[in-house]
């Protein structure tokens, strides 16, 4: 059993054994790249300039750590059960945000630095996951048992700690992933009064800060993906102060009144003045939306999905006016609900809320407040897509998205196919949006 004084000293080691491979391997890639494309020059084939830049890509991600002195390392240790029943234990070392590639340590061992698309990327945000399903890449290097194409492996048990390395030593291990990031951020904000914009430095790789710094403005949506402690807050602050005009306004979105909560106090510190940014939730926007309606006080709870889409809504709502052309609004939302099977309430809830917004979308209702010019979503996976929907009726093509969430935490809330589902509702073609892996 390793004690705990001695981690920080045997974590070192193997970062030493790092860099001592890294010194060696970085001027061969240099040259790999450069002879790419030398000879995608001399046939002028498509799929040599490709493989070019794939090469020089791997040259360009081990250089930006080299130069950093600070990989940003998390450590896995498992038992894990083929599907034969033999168990085996594994104890890695992953990079967390660059691509699959693996670095050998002098003593024999493996360091793993490997995609957030990657089954084992998947076991570090998400240690409590109970099976993988190992890429081709996996099989070969670990030369787990293979049956067909995709073998299943049983995770018995994992932990996930997080390396801190400060000036090319490791001062820390972490006992929870996104530790070190949120611990930096906190740090930060203590020293100084002022916006903490540049703590991303030390932490984010060259292709996650060019996707932040991206000017362009066809640029409508942004995912930023990863649990809780990654920094997705930071970021999205960071990408507004950076992306958006100093006298542009909008709004933080939350889930529930309780993130709001947590949240409205935290965003002056990250450069997003109150004049400027409005923290709300959902459930605070539907009753701003129908002031009118008979809300229940307490709307502190989640807010579940709706058993009926847009289309349903609107056919039921259609209808209602058709047959009752003088109605309240407050009738008219009663009627198509039970047309459509919804129990009759006489307060409304968080049960009520996506369908209300949406409803407000619809009813071309006034909106409260500021018309934003961008909105951050955060824990955007917990949020029904029926509120993506009335955020499209609502703004069109005029307002830029920054959403924030980890899928992983979906749990029955949504069966999203990834981010897609969010991504056809707010209407942004692929060209028009980017993926961040935090």
């Amino acid at each position: 059993m390793e004690k705990a004084s001695n981690r920080p000293a045997i974590e070192n080691d193997i970062f030493d054994a790092w860099k001592n491979w890294a010194e060696r391997e970085l001027p061969l890639r240099r040259q790999r790249a450069d002879k790419a494309y030398q000879r995608a020059h001399q046939i002028n084939d498509e799929v040599a300039w490709q493989h070019a830049e794939i090469v020089e890509a791997g040259y360009g991600q081990l250089s930006d750590m080299v130069l950093a002195q600070d990989p940003y390392f998390s450590r896995i240790t498992a038992q894990m059960q083929d599907m034969d029943g033999e168990t085996f234990e594994v104890d890695l070392r992953v990079h967390r945000y660059h691509r699959s590639e693996v670095f050998p340590l002098d003593d024999g061992k493996e360091m793993l630095d490997i995609s957030h698309l990657a089954p084992l990327a998947d076991l570090v945000r998400n240690p409590a996951q109970q099976e993988l399903t190992l890429t081709l890449r996996d099989r070969e290097f670990y030369q787990w048992r293979q049956a067909g194409n995709a073998p299943h492996i049983r995770v018995v048990h994992c932990n996930v700690e997080d390396i801190e390395i400060e000036n090319g030593s490791v001062v820390r291990v972490a006992p929870r992933y996104g530790a070190i990031f949120e611990d930096r951020v906190r740090r930060r904000l203590e020293r100084s009064a002022e916006p903490a914009l540049d703590v991303l430095a030390d932490v984010l790789d060259r292709e996650q800060n060019a996707v932040i710094n991206d000017r362009n403005p066809q640029l409508r949506l942004l995912i930023l993906d990863g649990p809780a402690g990654t920094g997705k807050t930071v970021v999205a602050a960071h990408r507004i102060a950076v992306a958006a005009s100093a006298q542009s306004t909008g709004i933080y979105l939350t889930p529930t009144n309780t993130l709001r909560d947590y949240i409205d106090p935290v965003l002056p510190r990250l450069g997003l003045e109150r004049q400027r940014a409005r923290a709300w939730s959902i459930a605070e926007w539907a009753r701003a939306v129908w002031p009118e309606f008979p809300w229940y006080e307490d709307l502190s709870g989640m807010v579940p999905d709706c058993p009926w889409d847009q289309k349903a809504w609107a056919d039921a709502l259609d209808s209602v006016r058709r047959d009752h052309p003088k109605a309240s609004w407050l009738e008219i939302y009663r009627e198509a609900g039970q047309r459509l099977g919804q129990r009759s309430r006489r307060k409304f809830g968080v049960e009520d809320v996506a369908t209300l917004l949406w409803m407000g979308s619809w009813a071309h209702r006034m909106l409260p407040g500021f018309e934003p010019q961008w909105i951050i979503i955060d824990e955007a996976q917990a949020i029904p897509l029926l509120v993506y929907h009335a955020l499209w009726r609502w703004f069109g093509a005029k307002v830029s998205y920054i959403v924030a969430g980890d899928l992983m935490q979906q749990g029955s809330q949504h069966e999203f196919d990834g981010w897609a589902h969010i991504q056809e509702a707010l209407r942004v073609s692929p060209s028009q949006m980017s993926h961040l892996w935090l």
